[in-house]
C-alpha cells in the first residue's frame, strides 16, 4: 500500500486553486439554473399562459436536436466568452429536460391551494414564493443535485471554450495531471509496466479525489432524491 499518487495529486500547485474554484462555479451554476428553471416551469404549468403550446414545442424540440460543437463553440466566441468562467455557466443554465420535470410538478399542486392564495390578494410572485416554492422543496433539491453533479463533472465546454490555467475547473486540471503521467519519461531501466502502474494510480487517485465534495453533499438531499423524481 502506498499514498504516493494521492501526494502527487494533492501537492499539485494547481490543484487546491481549482477546488476552490469549482465548488464556487458549481454553486453559482446551481443558483442560477434553478432559477432558470423556475422562472420558465411556473409560467408554462398555467393553463391559461397564451402560446403555451408552441412554446412547449420548441423546448422538446431542441432537446433532440442541437446544432453541434462548432455552431456552438462560435455561439461563444462571439458573445465574448471565451476564457471566462461565464462560458462555463450560461450556455448551460436551462436544462429543457430539467425544466419539464419541475413543470410537472408545479402542475400536481392541488388548484384549491392556490385559488384561495388568490382570493386572499397574492399576486404570481408572491404566490410562487411564498407557496408554491415552499411545496416544491423535493424538487428543488433533486433538480439541485442534477446541475450540481452535471457542472462538477463536464469537461467537454472546459476542453472547449478554456485555455487559461486559472480558469480550469477539477476536472480539466485533473485531466492535464493524467495526461502528463501518461507522457512522463521514466528513468532507463524502469519497465514499461512501472510506467502503467504509475498513470493508472494517478488517474484513481484523481478519480477519488473529484467525487469527494459530491459524496459530502449527497447524503443531506438524499431523502428528497426520490420523492421529487416521482412527483416530477
Amino acid at each position: 500500500f502506498t499514498a504516493e499518487a494521492y501526494k502527487t495529486v494533492l501537492t499539485s500547485s494547481s490543484f487546491l486553486h481549482s477546488l476552490v474554484y469549482t465548488v464556487g462555479l458549481t454553486l453559482i451554476y446551481v443558483v442560477l439554473t434553478l432559477v432558470m428553471t423556475v422562472l420558465c416551469a411556473y409560467p408554462l404549468s398555467k393553463s391559461y399562459l397564451k402560446g403555451k403550446k408552441a412554446i412547449m414545442v420548441f423546448i422538446v424540440f431542441i432537446m433532440y436536436f442541437n446544432a453541434g460543437t462548432i455552431p456552438n463553440y462560435l455561439v461563444v466566441k462571439n458573445f465574448g466568452l471565451l476564457d471566462s468562467p461565464m462560458a462555463l455557466i450560461l450556455p448551460g443554465a436551462l436544462s429543457a429536460y430539467n425544466m419539464i420535470i419541475m413543470r410537472n410538478f408545479f402542475m400536481s399542486i392541488d388548484n384549491s391551494i392556490l385559488e384561495a392564495a388568490y382570493i386572499d390578494g397574492c399576486n404570481e410572485f408572491r404566490l410562487l414564493a411564498q407557496i408554491v416554492l415552499p411545496l416544491s422543496t423535493a424538487v428543488i433539491a433533486t433538480l439541485a443535485l442534477f446541475y450540481a453533479v452535471s457542472r462538477w463533472n463536464a469537461i467537454g465546454d472546459v476542453t472547449y471554450y478554456i485555455t487559461q490555467p486559472q480558469y480550469l475547473t477539477l476536472q480539466g486540471v485533473l485531466r492535464e495531471m493524467i495526461v502528463n503521467a501518461a507522457s512522463a519519461s521514466l528513468d532507463i531501466g524502469q519497465s514499461q509496466q512501472l510506467s502503467k502502474t504509475v498513470e493508472d494510480s494517478v488517474r484513481s487517485a484523481s478519480i477519488v479525489l473529484s467525487i469527494i465534495p459530491i459524496l459530502m453533499v449527497y447524503p443531506f438531499i438524499q431523502k428528497y432524491f426520490t420523492k421529487g423524481i416521482m412527483l416530477g
